[in-house]
C-alpha cells in the first residue's frame, strides 16, 4: 500500500510540533521546580544553596507570614520561624509598605531601600513579589556605613588640623614683611611660625607611621623582652620628663615571660603612652610602668597623676585626629597608632580616668598574649 506523500508530510510536521511543544513544557517545569515548590502555604527549597549565601534570604506569604528563612535572615533580623509574622521591630513597618508597594507593581518591577536602624545598624533589602510569595534579600551595610562616617570625620579633622597651623604661618608671614617692626613682635612670629610647622611636621610624620603599619601584611615577629622595651622608652624620654619635673618609674614581675611581636612597633606603644603622660603632665607629677604576669598574658599599666582626661573626652581619645586640649601640641594620632599597634599583637587598650577629687590621673593597660619558652636543662638543675 503506498502512502499519501502529503499525509506524511502533515503527520511529520505535527510529530515535530508536538515535541517541540512537549520540550517547552518539560523546560518550564524543571525551571520551577529547580526554584521553589509551593504545597500547601509551605515551600520545598535545596537548603544548602540558601543556607551558604552570604545574604539574607526570607520568603513570605501573601498574608505576611515567613515561609522561609536562612541563617543570616534570622542573625540580621533576629529568630523568624515558619508560620510566623514578622518580629515586631522599628523596620517592620517599612517592610510592610514595601511589601505593598511591589504587590502594587504586580511583580514587575522589585523594591530597593538602605535602612538605618536605631541599634546603629544598616540594611540594604530587596522585595520582588511572586504570585503566590515575596522574595526579600537582605545585606548588612553597618560595617561599610561606619567605614564610610568614620572615613568623612577623619578627612574633616584632617583639613582642620592642617588648616589651622597653615593660617597662622601664612599670618606671621604677612608680619614679617613689614619693614618697621619691633624686635619682640619679630621673635613672636618666628616663634610662631616654628610652632606651626612642627605641629604639620609632626601629623605628617604620625600619618605616615599609621599608614605604613596599616598597609604592613607581613609583619617579622620575634621574641621579646617587654621589660628592656620599656626601660628602653624610658630613657628616651627621661630628658623630657625631668624638665618638667615629672617622675617616671619602673616595676616588672621577676622572669617575666617573653612575647612575640615586633620589637620597634612595641617600644612605640611605651614611647607613646609616656609622652602623652609627660605631655599633659604637671610639674610633681608620676608616671608608674606595671608589668605583671597573668594567666592571660602580659598585663602592662602606665598609671599617671596628672590632669586626667574629661569624661566628655574620654570615648574619643583613640580616634584618629582627635584632641580634648588643643592647647598642647600634639598630633592626635598617638593612641590610634597605639591601638592599631596592640590589635596587630592581640591585644587592645583600655582607659580610665579621674579629674575630680584627690586622686586624678589616667590608668591604660592593655594584655598582651605571651610565649612561654622551655628551660634548658642546665637552668633546670642550677635551680
Amino acid at each position: 500500500m503506498v502512502l499519501d506523500l502529503k499525509l506524511v508530510i502533515f503527520i511529520c510536521l505535527i510529530s515535530l510540533l508536538l515535541a517541540a511543544l512537549l520540550g517547552i513544557l518539560i523546560g518550564q517545569h524543571r525551571r520551577q521546580r529547580s526554584m521553589f515548590l509551593f504545597k500547601n502555604n509551605s515551600l520545598e527549597l535545596f537548603p544548602l544553596v540558601f543556607e551558604s549565601m552570604p545574604l539574607g534570604v526570607i520568603f513570605l506569604s501573601r498574608d505576611r507570614r515567613c515561609i522561609y528563612a536562612n541563617a543570616k535572615a534570622c542573625n540580621l533580623l533576629g529568630t523568624l520561624t515558619r508560620g510566623s509574622e514578622l518580629p515586631d521591630k522599628p523596620w517592620r513597618e517599612e517592610l510592610y509598605k514595601d511589601l505593598e508597594k511591589v504587590r502594587q507593581l504586580s511583580g514587575k518591577q522589585t523594591c530597593y531601600r538602605t535602612l538605618s536602624l536605631p541599634s546603629d545598624q544598616t540594611l540594604n533589602w530587596w522585595l520582588n513579589a511572586l504570585p503566590d510569595a515575596t522574595i526579600i534579600t537582605l545585606s548588612d551595610l553597618t560595617s561599610q556605613t561606619r567605614t564610610e562616617k568614620n572615613a568623612r570625620l577623619f578627612l574633616s579633622n584632617l583639613s582642620h588640623e592642617i588648616r589651622t597651623p597653615l593660617t597662622a604661618i601664612f599670618s606671621h608671614v604677612e608680619v614679617l614683611r613689614l619693614t618697621e617692626l619691633p624686635p619682640a613682635a619679630y621673635q613672636n612670629s618666628v616663634n610662631a611660625i616654628h610652632q606651626a610647622t612642627s605641629h604639620i611636621n609632626r601629623l605628617t610624620r604620625d600619618l605616615l607611621e599609621l599608614s605604613r603599619l596599616e598597609m604592613t601584611t607581613d609583619d617579622e615577629q620575634v621574641l621579646v623582652d617587654m621589660t628592656l622595651l620599656a626601660e628602653e622608652a624610658i630613657s628616651g624620654l627621661i630628658p623630657t620628663a625631668e624638665e618638667k619635673q615629672i617622675q617616671i618609674s619602673l616595676n616588672a614581675d621577676p622572669r617575666l615571660p617573653q612575647i612575640l611581636g615586633n620589637p620597634n612597633w612595641l617600644r612605640r606603644v611605651f614611647i607613646n603612652l609616656l609622652d602623652n603622660s609627660i605631655k599633659y603632665g604637671r610639674s610633681g607629677d608620676q608616671i608608674n610602668i606595671k608589668l605583671e604576669n597573668r594567666s592571660d598574658g602580659l598585663l602592662v599599666i602606665v598609671k599617671d597623676t596628672g590632669p586626667g582626661i574629661a569624661s566628655k573626652h574620654l570615648p574619643y581619645v583613640k580616634q584618629r585626629l582627635y584632641r580634648g586640649n588643643t592647647d598642647i601640641p600634639g598630633s592626635g594620632i598617638g593612641l590610634a597608632l597605639v591601638e592599631e599597634i596592640l590589635h596587630r599583637h592581640h591585644g587592645s587598650l583600655e582607659i580610665e580616668s579621674q579629674t575630680m577629687g584627690e586622686q586624678t590621673g589616667t590608668t591604660v593597660w592593655f594584655t598582651l598574649p605571651t610565649v612561654f619558652v622551655e628551660e634548658s636543662a642546665h637552668e633546670k638543675s642550677s635551680a
